[in-house]
Order: C-alpha cells, then sequence, then structure tokens
C-alpha cells in the first residue's frame, strides 16, 4: 500500500516528536538505559488516547439511545466493551495531575495496566523502573526529567482518529527503536536488527495467510513484525499470520511484548527463556512447528549453553553439537527442526557457520545430504549492514519442500556485487534484485548462463568438502560471481 503525501507527513512529524523525547531523555541519561521506559510511555499514551475515543463514541452513541448520563458513562467504562481495559490509576489524566512521586504512580499505572489485561502484558511491568534511589534532593532531576516527558508526549494525540491511520503510531514505535538501535551502535552497544534487514528477510520469505511464523530469538519483535508489515503492504491482513517468538532476555522480551501490542498483534505468543537449553514453545513435548521461521540469533555466543544442549535436545542435534565456543549452528538446527514438512526458514549468520571444521561441517553435511536437502540459498549480505557488528554475515534460506528445479542445488549470491558500493545499508533496489535473484532460481531461462555455471561449480565444492563458502570470502572462482 503506497504512502500518500499527508501520511508521509504525519509519519514524519510524528518521528520527529519521538526523536526530541530521546534527546530530551539524553539530557539526563544514556537514552538506551532508558530504552523499555520510553516505549511504555508511548504505549501508555497510545492505549490511553485510543480508551478515550472509544469511551466518548459509547457515550455519545448511549445517549443517542436515549440512556441518561450516568447510565452512558457506566457504559462507557464498561471493559467488556474494550478490547482492553485502561484503569484509573493508568489514565494520562491521572498522570498528568500527580504532583509528587510521578515515578513511582508511573509504574503504578504500569501495573495496574497490565493487571487488567493479564494477556497482553503479563510480565511486562516487572522489567520497567521508574523511580531511582537516594535522597529527595537527588531524585528531584529524574522527576522533572519524567514530568518533561509527559508533556511532551501529551502534545500529541496517539489515537486512530487523530493519526488517520493506526499503522502510522506502529511505525513511528518502529522508527523509535531502529532510531535507538543507530544510537546505541554509534556508542558501541549491543543492538537490534536494521528494519531494512528483516524486511528483506520476510520479502525473501513471502509470508502468506493463515501462516505460522516463528523467531526463536526474537528480540524487539522486529522479524515478526516485518512479516506483518509485510502482509500489510500488499492489501493483506497482518492478524491472518499466528505469531511466536522466545527471547532470553528479560527486558528485551517486555519491550517485544510492547512492540507487537503497538503493532496491534494482540495474539502473538512470546514466552521467556533460553531457546537452547529451555525451547518452551513445545506442547506435549514435542516442539510446535511452523510455515515460516525468520531470526538473527546472537553472534559470537561464548557461553551459549552447550552442556545442556544434549539435555534437552528435542532430537534437535542428532547430527552433532557445535563447539562450546560457537553456538551459532545450535539456533540453525533448532531452527530446522522446528519447520512442518513445507515450512521455510531465514537465518541471518556469521560466515564462519559456512565453512568452519569439526562437529559444525557434519552438521552442514547433514543439511546437505540427499536426504535432508535443507539448504536452499545462501547470500552474504554487503559488509557493515548489522549496527554495531563488522563482522561478515549471510542469509541462510532452509526449505522443508523444495521444488523440483531446486532440489539437491543451493544458491550463492554475494550481495556486494548487487548493491552499491560502501552501501551499509540494504536500500529498496538492492532488495528488489536479491529477492528477484532467489525467486528466479531453478528457472534456467531467468537465469545467465555465467550464473549456472558457477552454481554448478559452487555445488561440486559444497559436495567434495560439505562446506558452503559465501562468495568472496576465500575463493578466487566465487569472487569472479557476476550477476
Amino acid at each position: 500500500m503506497a504512502q500518500t503525501p499527508e501520511r508521509l507527513r504525519a509519519l514524519e512529524t510524528l518521528n520527529t516528536h519521538l526523536r526530541e523525547a530521546v534527546e530530551l531523555v539524553a539530557l539526563s541519561m544514556a537514552p538506551l538505559h532508558f530504552r523499555n521506559q520510553l516505549f511504555a510511555i508511548l504505549l501508555l499514551k497510545r492505549l490511553n488516547d485510543l480508551w478515550e475515543e472509544r469511551s466518548k463514541a459509547l457515550e455519545r452513541e448511549a445517549l443517542e439511545a436515549g440512556r441518561s448520563q450516568p447510565e452512558a458513562r457506566a457504559i462507557a467504562d464498561d471493559p467488556d466493551e474494550h478490547r482492553f481495559f485502561v484503569p484509573v490509576a493508568a489514565r494520562w489524566s491521572t498522570l498528568l495531575n500527580t504532583a509528587e512521586n510521578l515515578g513511582a504512580q508511573i509504574e503504578l499505572a504500569c501495573s495496574e495496566l497490565e493487571r487488567h489485561n493479564p494477556n497482553l502484558l503479563s510480565g511486562v511491568s516487572a522489567t520497567i523502573g521508574f523511580t531511582v534511589s537516594g535522597t529527595r534532593a537527588e531524585q528531584e532531576p529524574h522527576e522533572t526529567m519524567l514530568r518533561k516527558l509527559l508533556l511532551h508526549f501529551d502534545k500529541f494525540a496517539l489515537g486512530d482518529s487523530a493519526l488517520r491511520a493506526r499503522t502510522l503510531v506502529s511505525r513511528g514505535g518502529a522508527y523509535l527503536i531502529e532510531y535507538l538501535a543507530t544510537w546505541g551502535a554509534k556508542k558501541g552497544a549491543a543492538s537490534t536488527s536494521p528494519a531494512a534487514l528483516m524486511q528483506l528477510l520476510a520479502e525473501l520469505l513471502q509470508p502468506e495467510a493463515g501462516m505460522r511464523v516463528c523467531d526463536p530469538a526474537c528480540g524487539v519483535g522486529g522479524a515478526l513484525v516485518a512479516c506483518a508489515e509485510y502482509l500489510h503492504q500488499r492489501g493483506g491482513n497482518p492478524q491472518a499470520l499466528s505469531y511466536f517468538g522466545q527471547e532470553y532476555d528479560a527486558n528485551t522480551w517486555a519491550l517485544c511484548k510492547m512492540n507487537l501490542l503497538l503493532h496491534d498483534l494482540m495474539d502473538a505468543r512470546l514466552v521467556l527463556g533460553s531457546t537452547i537449553s529451555h525451547p518452551m514453545l513445545e506442547e506435549d513435548g514435542r516442539l510446535l512447528t511452523f510455515d515460516l521461521v525468520i531470526s538473527e540469533p546472537p553472534f559470537s555466543l561464548l557461553a551459549w549453553e552447550h552442556e545442556a544442549a544434549a539435555r534437552t535436545s528435542f532430537g534437535r542435534f542428532a547430527a552433532g553439537i557445535p563447539p562450546a565456543r560457537h553456538g551459532e549452528l545450535a539456533f540453525v538446527q533448532h531452527i530446522a527442526a522446528t519447520l512442518n514438512a513445507r515450512g521455510r526458514a531465514a537465518i541471518i549468520v556469521p560466515h564462519g557457520v559456512l565453512f568452519r571444521g569439526g562437529s559444525e561441517k557434519q552438521i552442514r553435511a547433514a543439511l546437505l545430504q540427499p536426504e535432508t536437502d535443507l539448504v536452499e540459498a545462501v547470500i552474504a549480505l554487503p559488509e557493515g549492514v548489522l549496527h554495531g557488528l563488522k563482522a561478515p554475515a549471510a542469509v541462510l534460506l532452509l526449505n522443508r519442500n523444495k521444488n523440483a528445479a531446486r532440489q539437491r542445488r543451493v544458491l550463492f549470491v554475494d550481495a556486494n556485487l548487487v548493491a552499491a558500493p560502501n552501501a551499509f545499508v540494504l536500500n529498496d533496489a538492492t532488495r528488489l534484485k536479491l529477492v528477484a535473484l532467489y525467486s528466479a532460481f531453478g528457472a534456467r531461462e531467468k537465469l545467465s548462463a555465467a550464473v549456472e555455471r558457477k552454481l554448478q561449480d559452487l555445488q561440486r565444492a559444497v559436495a567434495n568438502g560439505a562446506s558452503a563458502h559465501a562468495p568472496g570470502q576465500t575463493s578466487q572462482t566465487q569472487n569472479d560471481l557476476e550477476y
């Protein structure tokens, strides 16, 4: 769906408003340390404005139907008339009228909102703190910052009627996460996946209504949101997908829940815990399986629960267990085990996953063997596209149901030969080229003879050494690959 000039202006206005909020926080502390709190305030304002809109509409309808003012007000405040309930303690007017101990009142607002909407926000408030320790004088600057922040958000209406498009606020939330990620990357902090990269993964997988989509290392939910956005952009209903995710870090998991709620994905099943040692997306002792898995598991895992993997395998590690110092392939094995009969996956991996020896070579061989034939494509990403990470990365595409033309074959693409020189972001043109190359794989009339010859060379190399070098890494022949 194309954005109208009016909506683009509205989105830019909202984004500017959110940038100013970050800058306001930056006067007192590093914004990354206040990330969940910022998002909680955004969500509080959004839910309050939606509640107010719905309440006024209900009251107006009741009065027009001949009800008395008290009766109309009671109908407007009936929790059963709303998708979510905003208790008095969590209402925006209550926060604005709080004269002292504002941090404690915002914490109460979050906990009360969670208590009345446990299916949406269970566990979130415990991860968000708005108070600081110290004397009254030491607390005062923090309280002043919170009050300025509330007054700043009070200037901008976040209801559907004010925004005229409910997708604007979700895109504003996505912008806030991306802006903070970019800010953090400049400071050398751990960061989130670039939105453009998650968009590429969604475009490669092409989710369709009715599919079950999972990210077993879901972070703040960027991959799941990208699938929802993919459907929305093509005129579909994002609610037609079923969303699942697991996240190890409690603060990140809480932000993911808030992010998906801001995107109106209220039925997502998000669980907290280690995917490797405690996979929680299971029923009756069996892992749930999915149509699509889309993920960027953590890189450079030096302590990834190597010993626990064997104890909680669920059959995931039959081909071997990755070495203690390199856990990325453990996530690939987990993902492979959760693909249903038609399942496909797009996974961001470091290049080491493609060529390291030892048990990792065994695991690759198992993924590539004719009986399994899971690996469909490897796309080496342009350098520098990951926030704050210099390690070269690739997209690993798995398919449990390859079409006949792709069986026992693997497509290799070097995005550095497709992207503009020194491109540190995936722009629309680059993504389109990569998706077109992947879509054309197996259709010989669409691929040049040079690409076909190179595919054959690479397939022979993989068959001989079970090593999936990304083009441009170690082989001069691969360096010559052109698209």
